[in-house]
Order: C-alpha cells, then sequence, then structure tokens
C-alpha cells in the first residue's frame, strides 16, 4: 500500500472513530461502572460505549468481570496502552446474597476474585486476591463496595466500588 496523504487522514478518523468507541466509566461521578485504587493509583472502568457494564447476581451467586485503565491515562492511545487491568470477582453464597452483609472473598471462602496485569508488550500476569465484598443494592443496579488485596500483598486493591446494571 502506497503511503499518501489521504491514507494518513483516513487512517487517524478509524483511530478517533475507535476511540469514541471507548468510555471510562466512573461510579464517583454518577456513572455506572467500577473505580478502585490499585497499589495507590486510581483506576476506572473501560468500556465500550454502545454497551451498558452489567454484573450477574442472581439469588445466592454474583459475578463481574471489568477492564480497568488508570484514571490519567489518556483514550487516545492504542488498545493494548488502554486496558492496564482485569479485575474479576464472584461469589456463592449458600444463604443468599444480600445487602448490608460482609462477604469473604479468597482463602476457599465461597469467593475468589482475581487481577490480571497486562503488561505493553503482550504479557499478562493473573494474581489471586482475598478480602470483602459489601453489597449496598441488588435492585435495579448491584452496587457494592471491596477491599482486596494479594496474598504477599504485592497488589492492594482500595476503596473499591462497583455499580453495574444486574443481568
Amino acid at each position: 500500500m502506497r503511503v499518501t496523504f489521504r491514507n494518513i487522514i483516513l487512517l487517524g478518523l478509524c483511530g478517533l472513530l475507535l476511540c469514541s468507541c471507548m468510555k471510562r466509566l466512573d461510579p464517583y461521578m454518577g456513572t455506572n461502572g467500577v473505580r478502585a485504587n490499585i497499589n495507590g493509583d486510581k483506576y476506572v472502568m473501560l468500556y465500550l460505549s454502545f454497551q451498558e457494564p452489567s454484573a450477574v447476581c442472581e439469588e445466592n451467586s454474583f459475578s463481574m468481570y471489568a477492564s480497568l485503565i488508570h484514571i490519567d491515562r489518556g483514550l487516545g492511545q492504542s488498545r493494548e496502552m488502554l486496558s492496564d487491568y482485569s479485575l474479576s470477582i464472584s461469589l456463592e453464597s449458600n444463604s443468599g446474597i444480600h445487602t448490608g452483609g460482609m462477604y469473604t472473598i479468597g482463602d476457599g471462602k465461597g469467593g475468589e476474585a482475581s487481577l490480571e496485569f497486562n503488561s505493553f508488550r503482550g504479557e499478562s500476569n493473573t494474581v489471586p486476591l482475598q478480602g470483602w465484598i459489601r453489597f449496598t443494592s441488588l435492585t435495579p443496579t448491584v452496587t457494592a463496595r471491596f477491599e482486596l488485596e494479594s496474598p504477599g500483598k504485592d497488589y492492594e486493591v482500595r476503596h473499591g466500588l462497583l455499580r453495574m446494571k444486574r443481568r
């Protein structure tokens, strides 16, 4: 393909279109999404603008997945540069999922969580997490606070807040 000014402009427009499809979702700013401090840095959920973040929440189970971006990172960077971490949380409770109760995550307590770090060179590392989650609302959206850390405390996820549509 011959590089022309027209091709460069078309490529730039495609990049802008792709970036406009991505948005940050910060529940502290009134949207659905996820926000947490990971090792002292603030991260918010990165999502496609035509979708709505959702969590699976049934009578005895809960699960969610979120791609997180550093709050100061620009959306104009390549896709590999955007998604710094992926956070997943799942919970099973024989007594049901209720608001107000604190549920233990990790250590074989009925809940699991993991944080996947994606480097810019394509390497990834998944770390199991342990801690707690407390639900403040289950309908019509799921709202919860959480605090998690890796067993060796190499990764600390603090002041976590999630607000997602219930699916």
